[in-house]
Parts: structure tokens; sequence; C-alpha cells
């Protein structure tokens, strides 16, 4: 509990750092999407989605998490959107593939 609050605080720095370089960047503004590594395990995507809400994805590396938060330019508002651990998520072969699937793929190759 205490290492995902810490976490937590991590990627709130993270995001509050992409915001910054946002706001103080012109070059940042003419770019829809920048990432920035906070110079931990953190890694984050800043996004502006077309209906001008600003979107960032904070990825956790070491813990293989990942959260998404929606910036309101308008109300200064962060939203936490979505939270998830993708470590399992990405032990998958396959899922919601179309054909040829990869272990159909795997089986011509041999």
């Amino acid at each position: 509990m205490t290492t995902w609050i810490s976490k937590l605080g991590y990627a709130g720095i993270g995001v509050g750092l992409v915001c910054f370089g946002m706001a103080t960047s012109e070059s940042y503004s003419q770019v829809g999407t920048n990432m920035l590594s906070a110079g931990t395990n953190l890694q984050v995507l800043s996004a502006n989605l077309p209906s001008g809400i600003q979107q960032v994805v904070v990825v956790d590396s070491e813990l293989r998490t990942m959260a998404v938060y929606q910036i309101d330019p308008v109300q200064g508002k962060i939203q936490l959107k979505s939270a998830r651990n993708v470590a399992f998520d990405l032990r998958l072969d396959e899922f919601n593939a179309m054909q040829p699937l990869p272990s159909e793929l795997r089986a011509v190759a041999r």
C-alpha cells in the first residue's frame, strides 16, 4: 500500500512536469504527443484529444502498471480515468487478434 501511494506521488510529479513543460515551451504546444521520462521507472505520455482535453498516460516499467489521466484545459481539473497492472496483459500470446493468428504464423514458420 505504501509503495503504491509513493508511486502515485511520483506519478503526480510526472503529471506536473508534463503540464509545466507544456505551459512553458512553445515547441510542446506544436506537437500533439509528447513523452517525458521522469528519470525513474516512470514514463509520461501526453496527448491533446480532439475534444481539447489533455490526456496523460503514466507508465511504471518496474511495477508494470499504468494510469490514465485527463486534464480539463478550462477548469484545470485532473481526473484519474483508469489504472491497471499490465504484467499479465504482456504475457498473452494473442488477444483480440485477427487471422492469421500469431500461433498460426509460428506453425507455418517451423
